[in-house]
């Protein structure tokens, strides 16, 4: 049996993904399918995803670690081993922070996983990955500037880099590489299904409801304009769920200008054409082939929840009335926008 290893990337669905999974455990069992807890033998409540696997393995705590010991890690993996070999089927591991290990990391992974080990990666454009994950930065505050971000993760925007550290321990025979596009985008459980070979499990789960939802530019203004955190934070659920009921958005640039994307691109072009041609055969590793777009779609009119945000003073949330209060009125002006056609740039 295989034991499929699913490292994101980030802003490729796995969120989305890794909470339908979880919560058809037992539909997915009875298809053949194995999607044990990230927090298997580690006494803690199930969780989605495998994060404390990627954490634990990187040496890091961030703020969604679960409580454990990051030296349980191998005890960890022997519950998920265990789990694996007693299971008559195949297995999935999934976290999208597997895909951010050091290199130096990835051989004591391999160490401790079955044998029969396949990984599973979903490579969105670069432009539009840098767009969307620098979005999704600013969703928790105003941060570093986009040059910074840039700078920052530009290792990361090297695939072929990456695929090589991962086949170097684990066998490029045994990397499995999709392309994160239009296609998938529409379906990712039945492309999901398709990459790791489980057509009988494709009806065991509806298609994965969008989490972790992008926001515009003009929706990341309003929320810098929330007076304190608590605020801030409600705002940006509501927000989410809004782009939420809206369903999926074309490839856009959001954040990033059209320019620096295709800087972005031309930098990589050669890399995405090794990637394309070592695993899947062909020269172009996505079928998107058009120039980098920016969203230029008029915004929606925000100006009734600005004037809510301007009446409100900072601790308002602190008061459960008073913020349930307002966080209904921002409800309310949100619905109005939906009902009157309104379109989010």
């Amino acid at each position: 049996m295989t034991l499929f290893l699913h490292i994101g990337m980030q802003k490729t669905g796995t969120t989305s993904l890794q909470i339908s999974m979880a919560m058809a455990r037992p539909a997915l069992a009875k298809a053949g399918l194995l999607y044990p807890s990230g927090t298997l033998g580690l006494d803690l409540e199930p969780t989605n995803a495998h994060h404390y696997l990627a954490h634990a393995m990187m040496g890091h705590r961030f703020d969604h670690t679960p409580q454990a010991d990051l030296d349980l890690v191998e005890a960890h993996c022997a519950h998920l081993t265990a789990a694996a070999a007693g299971f008559a089927g195949d297995t999935i591991l999934s976290s999208e922070d597997l895909s951010r290990l050091p290199a130096a990391a990835i051989p004591r992974l391999r160490a401790l996983l079955p044998a029969e080990t396949k990984v599973v990666v979903y490579l969105r454009r670069q432009d539009y990955w840098v767009d969307s994950l620098y979005g999704q930065s600013l969703k928790f505050g105003p941060g570093q500037g986009l040059e910074a971000f840039l700078a920052q993760i530009a290792p990361r925007l090297d695939y072929a880099a990456l695929l090589a550290a991962w086949s170097d321990s684990f066998g490029a025979e045994n990397i499995v590489v999709r392309a994160y596009e239009r296609r998938a985008r529409r379906d990712l459980w039945a492309d999901f299904c398709v990459a790791t070979r489980q057509p009988q499990a494709r009806k065991a789960l509806s298609r994965p409801r969008r989490d972790n939802v992008s926001l515009t530019r003009h929706q990341i203004a309003l929320l810098d304009a929330a007076p304190d955190a608590d605020l801030r934070r409600g705002l940006r659920r509501l927000l989410e769920r809004h782009n939420q009921r809206r369903g999926n958005q074309p490839d856009l640039l959001r954040h990033l200008p059209a320019a620096r994307a295709a800087d972005i691109l031309a930098g990589q072009a050669e890399n995405n054409r090794a990637v394309a041609q070592r695993f899947l055969a062909r020269d172009a590793l996505f079928a998107d082939q058009a120039p980098p777009c920016e969203d230029m779609a008029p915004p929606e009119d925000l100006t009734p929840i600005r004037a809510l945000l301007a009446g409100t003073p900072a601790g308002a949330m602190a008061d459960a009335e008073t913020g349930k209060a307002l966080l209904d009125a921002i409800r309310a002006a949100l619905h109005r926008q939906e009902a009157a056609g309104g379109d989010s740039a």
